[in-house]
């Protein structure tokens, strides 16, 4: 490399403490896949049978599921290989010269390392390697579990057979030899071209092949996706058709409804049950090739300007050095990301709680300092102007009503809908009978004096109200006057006098409050 003394010490710092957080990383993982399968056995045993007996049957290793099998190797040949990155240097014969960091070894450690480093650091890729194939085949073929397990083995042969073969031959041609930071293929032209044969080639093909693997699960979600929607739309049509003909038929409206909650309710679920199968067993499976992707992104970058510069930058080895050896950490966050998601979204949800629960403490906390009183006002209070027009004009002091709590302004917001809704015109609906208008004044003049009986209502929303029904009578189409008797219009005169001495009354009985 040709750096510094105090360079290469970084380099050795940053390997070993990365290394070191790779190993806890690793071994936590390690522990939580034993320990769910072991959970997961004894739930699972037949009564009367211990976890033991169905070891000795079945053999422990198909007892965990394969993805759990692939996990584990990796993790496992992670810890290995993390741990010559944290023995680094140490492990480099005494009597070499060069800069390295406290050497401390004997040629033979420097064998053992580089035999060691072979057989776990190469097997990694080959563990990312079998981890994008079980997704493929979950995600594109829909194997299933019981199917994986009859091939179980297939995902194994390849990592533990390169990595322990070309390790073997590494020591008998006698090519692992010292660097600045380890023992490996170094030293020879012979060693470097096995280096790039036995590694760094090898990483690049399987780059290809995950990548062109996740273009094909990437496109078959998407298919998926689109084909539930089309689904979906074409669903909510049909149904939207039965409810307008069920609405022809008044009798059969309610079994309508009922039978339409129902269709949503199952193209929901079939909806949901489709995305569970693709979409989060496809994002899990990319968080794992990304982790990949970053930690040989710098090995491959050094490599790769190797062949063009004689010297690189410190900051290249330097994220080299970093990442290379945390990639069990990282396997491990990727693994606990649904328990990392579940615990922000209750802190979240805790924090949103209790800042509902403390506003209705604050507001009169500020209202009683006059601290944010301002802002306090314009909710609580009618302006100051406002105010007086309210004590010139007696009929409109309901227009500066207080806000005394949700349910109060829920019900108002609730009636301006309904006074809206009056007056938006129905399409092909029937001509409506003076009857059905008489009801609807009476109903909205019922739930106005509900609700002023419960806190002051605004009169301008009384007057909109009043104006929506006059305005829907006017619109409505006239009849002959034979449909139309003299009863309903009596009726509707003597109603309109009752709404009419109703408002006086109220007006009355300000008056009176005030005075």
């Amino acid at each position: 490399m040709g750096y510094s003394p105090e360079q290469l010490r970084i380099l050795e710092i940053n390997a070993k403490v990365s290394g070191s957080i790779s190993i806890l990383g690793s071994s936590r993982l390690v522990y939580e896949i034993l320990r769910h399968e072991s959970l997961r056995s004894s739930n699972n045993s037949p009564p009367g049978q211990s976890v033991s007996n169905m070891n000795t049957k079945r053999g422990c290793l198909q007892m965990i599921s394969v993805l759990h099998q692939i996990l584990l190797g990796m993790s496992l040949f992670d810890i290995g290989a993390s741990s010559m990155y944290f023995v680094g240097s140490w492990a480099i014969p005494s009597d070499v010269e060069g800069n390295q960091f406290q050497p401390s070894g004997t040629d033979a450690t420097c064998t053992a390392q580089g035999f060691l480093f072979q057989t776990f650091a190469s097997a990694i890729p080959f563990y990312n390697l079998s981890l994008s194939i079980y997704y493929y085949l979950t995600i594109n073929h829909s194997w299933k579990e019981d199917r994986m397990r009859r091939r179980w083995f297939v995902f194994h042969i390849l990592p533990c057979t390169f990595g322990i073969l070309t390790a073997t031959y590494g020591v008998a041609t006698q090519q692992f030899n010292p660097n600045e930071l380890w023992c490996w293929f170094t030293g020879t032209e012979q060693s470097n071209l096995l280096k790039f044969l036995f590694y760094y080639g090898v990483l690049w093909v399987i780059f290809a092949v995950i990548i062109t693997l996740f273009a094909l699960m990437y496109r078959h979600v998407r298919k998926q996706e689109t084909a539930i929607q089309r689904y979906s739309f074409a669903n909510i049509a049909l149904r939207r058709a039965s409810d307008q003909q069920g609405s022809m038929q008044n009798e059969d409206h309610s079994a309508s409804d009922h039978m339409s909650q129902h269709m949503q309710a199952a193209l929901q679920e079939e909806e949901r049950k489709a995305r569970r199968l693709s979409r989060p067993i496809f994002i899990q499976g990319l968080l794992f090739t990304i982790v990949f992707f970053i930690t040989f992104f710098f090995p491959t970058l050094f490599r790769a300007l190797q062949f063009h510069y004689d010297q690189i930058t410190f900051f290249i080895p330097f994220m080299m050095t970093l990442f290379l050896p945390l990639q069990g950490c990282m396997n491990y966050l990727v693994f606990k990301r649904q328990f990392i998601q579940s615990f922000f979204c209750r802190r979240s949800n805790r924090k949103n709680r209790n800042s509902i629960q403390a506003l209705p403490n604050s507001n009169r906390n500020n209202t009683e300092n006059g601290g944010g009183a301002a802002d306090v006002a314009n909710i609580t209070a009618p302006s100051e102007d406002r105010r007086k027009q309210m004590m010139l004009n007696p009929h409109r002091r309901r227009s500066g009503f207080i806000i005394l709590g949700t349910e109060s302004q829920n019900e108002l917001d609730n009636l301006k809908v309904t006074a809206q809704s009056m007056r938006m015109p129905t399409i092909d609906a029937a001509p409506t009978p003076p009857a059905d208008i008489i009801l609807k004044e009476q109903t909205l003049t019922e739930e106005l004096e509900i609700i002023e009986n419960d806190f002051p209502v605004d009169q301008d929303l009384q007057d909109d109200a009043a104006a929506a029904v006059l305005g829907e009578q006017t619109d409505a189409p006239t009849t002959t006057s034979s449909t139309r008797t003299n009863e309903d219009t009596d009726a509707l005169s003597d109603h309109n006098d009752a709404i009419t001495d109703n408002h006086e009354a109220i007006t009355d009985t300000d008056d009176a409050i005030d005075g």
